[in-house]
């Protein structure tokens, strides 16, 4: 079994509030440092009636509607930073064992990313062919066609605002 890095531990451990607490025991590991890093942020309310996940994909979407826009740009790229190096994460996704729920939090970054990077880095794609790629083509190959229609229904369900996110 993988052991959480030890980075993300301290962040896990510093999350004291039942509504973390819950994340961790929902949505895993992944899902706490990602709440801990953009709360301290403060781009968007964390704990709205959408729930974390709600509001980062709508934060997520209303700021990607308005790339050209300087501030939605600095928006996004804030967001980005706040995803752990692509090797962590596949790393985390490789060896640690995920219920559909914690997948979904891996789906929504590599959605993001890969969004982000196209809209970005054009026309070379140099982090987007090297790192988003290839960790999305591990991901999606590592599951099977009804756990990633599971994973879009529960996307769908907790997310009603991230029309813009797209479905496998």
């Amino acid at each position: 079994m993988y052991e959480v890095p030890n980075d993300w531990q301290d962040l896990i451990e510093e999350e004291e509030s039942d509504y973390a607490q819950e994340m961790l025991s929902a949505y895993g590991p992944f899902s706490v440092v990602l709440y801990s890093r953009v709360k301290k942020l403060n781009l968007f309310s964390t704990e709205s009636d959408n729930g974390f996940l709600g509001s980062l994909a709508g934060f997520y979407t209303d700021n990607m509607h308005n790339i050209g826009n300087e501030k939605s740009l600095q928006n996004i790229k804030d967001l980005v930073q706040q995803f752990p190096p692509i090797p962590k994460l596949l790393k985390l996704f490789e060896h640690y064992r995920q219920t559909v729920k914690e997948t979904v939090f891996f789906k929504l970054a590599i959605d993001i990313l890969e969004n982000f990077y196209k809209k970005t880095e054009e026309p070379v794609y140099t982090e987007l062919r090297s790192q988003v790629l290839p960790f999305a083509i591990k991901f999606y190959s590592s599951l099977n066609k009804l756990i990633i229609n599971e994973i879009n229904e529960l996307i769908k369900s907790y997310v009603s605002r991230s029309k813009s996110l797209r479905e496998v």
